[in-house]
């Protein structure tokens, strides 16, 4: 929740960076307004910001303070350094808005660099929001050869266990193939079937 007045009790000018991001991270978990100066402030930090602990707070909060914020780091996600976008990553995975993971999927589809192919699978991977049906939308849009190998990555590091109360919803599993594929027939065949055979 943002406070639009311009008098912020606690500035970044007047203490250490990193303190002022907790003042404000202890001020969202209180659900305590933050104001529109706060804001731009920590992106002033993300921004400035040389050490590795200051910038992964900053942009923890912008990627998470509400959906406003978040979508504006997005869009300057661009201007920031590999190490500092790989942050971003990783706090984007952490969020409740679907956009966040809409982007996400984006950057793995064009991405080439492995390490950042890397580090966008075990986010996604990762995530507790649930992002199923946006894997299936993508398995369905006939996607690339290199771009369905980065899915069937997501889909066997988040695991069969975790998707199979998901996968249990559909009578017929959309690009079930694929998943026959990841998990393999026994597997696969225990979603419907109470006494499995492998194919």
């Amino acid at each position: 929740m943002l406070d639009t007045s311009s008098n912020s009790p606690l500035k970044s000018t007047s203490m250490d960076d990193y303190q002022f991001l907790i003042h404000i991270e202890r001020k969202h978990l209180m659900d305590d307004p933050i104001s529109t100066e706060d804001i731009e402030t920590i992106f002033t930090i993300l921004e400035d910001s040389i050490l590795p602990h200051v910038s992964k707070s900053a942009s923890f909060i912008l990627a998470t303070i509400d959906k406003t914020t978040m979508l504006r780091l997005i869009d300057s996600f661009d201007t920031y350094s590999q190490d500092k976008q790989d942050d971003i990553i990783l706090n984007l995975a952490c969020t409740d808005y679907v956009e966040s993971y809409v982007f996400l999927l984006k950057a793995l589809k064009k991405s080439i660099d492995k390490a950042r192919i890397l580090i966008l699978t075990i986010a996604l991977s990762k995530t507790t929001y649930f992002i199923f049906p946006l894997i299936l939308a993508h398995l369905q849009d006939r996607p690339s050869e290199s771009y369905l190998k980065k899915l069937k990555d997501i889909i066997q590091r988040t695991g069969f266990y975790k998707l199979k109360p998901y996968m249990m919803l559909f009578p017929i599993l959309p690009e079930e193939w694929v998943f026959r594929e990841v998990f393999g027939h026994e597997l696969m065949n225990t979603l419907h079937d109470p006494n499995p055979t492998t194919n």
